[in-house]
């Protein structure tokens, strides 16, 4: 197999997870309305909104560096991809 076809493959297995996942019919704000209590909710309750709330928040930190990560790996590919086809310098 050529290394074209490997990064097919790769970029193609990539792009399916994206559309294999359920989406979240919540947004991270939502997790306000999990912190408070709201009305009489048994004990029970109030561990799975905070744990639902706990989850939110560590959503958010997780989603923080993706573009970060994304922009450093395209410019890293770059840099890579560049360096490699580079003529080679001659010395003097």
């Amino acid at each position: 197999m050529s290394k074209k076809t490997i990064h097919i493959a790769i970029v193609s297995f990539v792009l399916s997870l994206g559309f294999m996942t359920e989406s979240a019919s919540a947004c991270p704000n939502c997790k306000t309305a999990l912190d408070g209590n709201r009305g009489i909710v048994s004990k029970e309750q109030q561990k799975t909104m905070a744990q639902a709330a706990k989850g939110y928040n560590y959503s958010i930190i997780f989603m923080m560096p993706v573009p970060f990560l994304i922009a450093a790996g395209l410019g890293g590919m770059l840099y890579w991809h560049v360096r490699k086809n580079a003529p080679p310098i001659e010395p003097k």
